[in-house]
Parts: structure tokens; sequence; C-alpha cells
């Protein structure tokens, strides 16, 4: 998922992609081991991204020191969006695993 729109109002927050039912729904239809993969540029999208997904047992954080998060996976392609940096810091790069 790189850089869904971040709603940054927090009257406007029920509208961001990453909700409890789109994450049972990524649950549901990827397999134990499969990689799940977010980019923002907005700080607090990536925190409510990062306690939405590790809710629960269904995602583990790949992260093990800053770097996982501060630099791009391998093999990224730079967006159009992602290179007009619209948001609020640095691109922010979280991987989870489906359990």
């Amino acid at each position: 998922v790189l850089f869904p729109d971040p709603w940054p109002k927090a009257r406007h927050h029920k509208r961001r992609l990453i909700q409890a039912e789109f994450l049972d729904e990524l649950a549901r239809v990827m397999k134990p081991g499969a990689e799940l993969r977010f980019a923002t540029d907005w700080a607090n999208y990536a925190s409510w991204t990062l306690e939405q997904v590790t809710r629960g047992e269904r995602f583990t954080w790949l992260a093990e020191r800053a770097e996982d998060w501060r630099n791009a996976w391998p093999g990224h392609v730079t967006t159009r969006y992602e290179s007009k940096k619209l948001g609020d810091c640095a691109p922010i790069w979280l991987r989870f695993v489906r359990n």
C-alpha cells in the first residue's frame, strides 16, 4: 500500500484505508508468511498504521532497527505521488508478515 490518502484531520480518520475491517480482509486472503508493505510520508499515518496492523495476531512488524523503516525496501520503484513529497516527513516504510 503505497502512499494512501492520509486523511490528516482527526474527524476524517474513519476514511483511512487502514482500518480493522480492511486488515481482516487482507488477513483472510493473504497466505501465512505473505508480506504486507506500507509506505507513507505522514508521521501520524505511520503511527496509526503500526497501531492498527499490530493489534491482534494477524500480522507481525518486521522492523529490527531504525533503518528498516527509514529506507525503502529493495526493488522499490518511486511512484509519481511519492516524488511530489507532499507529506509532513520523510517517507516511512513499514513491512509486516502475515502470521
